[in-house]
């Protein structure tokens, strides 16, 4: 009797996948617009929390989007498998008040003419075609004096423009303002007390001139004398 060929049962491969979750964080305030992340090559940038689902077992790459002021890592090497693998991406404040035309990432955020001075340097620089590296650190000097600065692409947009010196005018302006001018108080003046000196007035005492009154002399009486016949 023919044997009865037994059927071979091809087993199908299970298909392993997992998922990325992004968690942004660090000293940039929350819901701003600037940093971002995005997985491997992906056009646009995520400026949020996130998850990446329906990914196969292997390895992947997080872009970090660059943050002018702020460092964190550019890019996060992620392997992922079966299940959720977590990434924390953290931007830490290295250049306080950038944002608003701190150039020399003075350590309180101070805005002044030092700033300006970097950014004048970099927009001339900028126009004669030299190529500016973003974030990157340079030292000018001006008046004898080393400047060191930061880019000064403020808003992180279309390199170092005019837009960005109205940044550092606006917020340079404002802090000049809002400096409190110190009240200067006249010294009162101390007039002298006049303490007034008593003089005493003599009393007149009046002198009597005596008045000579004329007694009258008596007139003697005539005595008639007789007449004899």
């Amino acid at each position: 009797m023919p044997t009865t060929p037994t059927p071979t049962v091809t087993q199908t491969p299970t298909i392993v996948k997992g998922s990325i979750n992004v968690t942004l964080g660090g000293d940039i305030p929350v819901g701003n617009t600037l940093w971002g992340w995005k997985l491997n090559d992906a056009d646009e940038w995520i400026t949020s929390n996130g998850t990446v689902s329906d990914l196969l077992v292997g390895s992947y790459t997080i872009l970090v989007r660059q943050v002018p002021g702020f460092q964190s890592a550019q890019s996060i090497p992620v392997t992922v498998i079966d299940g959720p693998v977590n990434i924390e991406v953290r931007y830490i404040d290295g250049c306080p008040n950038f944002a608003a035309g701190n150039a020399t990432c003075d350590a309180d955020g101070t805005i002044d003419n030092d700033d300006y001075q970097c950014w004048r340097d970099h927009y001339k620089k900028q126009r004669k075609g030299v190529v500016l590296q973003s974030f990157a650190t340079t030292t000018m000097s001006f008046l004898g004096k080393n400047i060191t600065c930061q880019t000064a692409d403020f808003d992180g947009a279309n390199g170092v423009t005019l837009l960005d010196f109205a940044i550092w005018r606006v917020n340079y302006v404002s802090r000049i303002v809002a400096t409190p001018i110190p009240t200067v108080l006249p010294t009162p003046t101390i007039l002298p007390t006049i303490t007034p000196i008593l003089t005493q007035t003599p009393t007149l005492t009046p002198t009597l001139t005596p008045t000579l009154t004329m007694t009258p002399t008596n007139t003697p009486t005539e005595t008639p004398v007789p007449i004899n016949p």
